[in-house]
């Protein structure tokens, strides 16, 4: 899969979970799903803005597996080895964030922050 479909997937609306994984690859922490519309993607790297986030996050991306409607990408993020759950929006209120989002969002500090990750 290309991470540039993943991050046209996410544009359209899609929940972001991060968990940090151990060495091993076991679950540490997750913090849960989040509405999610902006990605983008640079070669092997991979960037989201959460919905009303003040910063982007970009991850190195090294696997990518899908399952059903889930794609999960898996990598590094500074230090951390996370993996990134993509999936469906589930619920009216994770809509409504969405749909909240598109009317308040800042396109210029989206812009600036997905510079600044991928620099």
């Amino acid at each position: 899969m290309d991470l540039k479909r993943v991050a046209k997937e996410v544009g359209e609306g899609r929940l972001v979970d991060v968990t940090f994984l151990s060495a091993r690859e076991r679950e540490e922490l997750s913090v849960g799903d989040h509405p999610c519309t902006d990605a983008r993607a640079e070669g092997e790297r991979f960037a989201f803005f959460l919905c009303f986030a003040s910063c982007a996050h970009a991850t190195h991306v090294d696997r990518i597996k899908e399952e059903g409607d889930e794609i999960y990408l898996f990598g590094q993020t500074g230090e951390a080895r996370v993996r990134l759950r993509i999936s469906p929006v589930w619920t009216d209120s994770q809509r409504k964030t969405i749909a909240e989002w598109k009317k308040k969002r800042d396109a210029a500090l989206v812009t600036r922050e997905f510079k600044r990750v991928f620099e």
